[in-house]
């Protein structure tokens, strides 16, 4: 993969981040005027940034998981 392809591959990642913010992530995390952790009470902020922090934890175990099945079937297909 060349530096660019890399770049772009980044690219097409954040556009979909936006498009995520403006459609599910308004419906979800907006108050119609502007973000709700713009208004949210300290405690209350906390809380949900740890919950997303958690959220963000059970993701990247499932993808490990996904990861090292597909590392058992490269390295059995590389040893046939």
């Amino acid at each position: 993969m060349t530096p660019e392809q890399l770049a772009n591959g980044f690219y097409e990642f954040t556009k979909e981040c936006t498009r995520r913010i403006l459609t599910v992530g308004a419906d979800q995390y907006s108050n119609g005027e502007e973000p709700k952790f713009e208004t949210m009470p300290l405690p209350e902020l906390v809380a949900w940034a740890r919950e997303e922090a958690q959220d963000l934890g059970v993701y990247a175990a499932m993808l490990d998981i996904r990861l090292q099945r597909l590392e058992a079937v490269a390295r059995r297909l590389l040893s046939l």
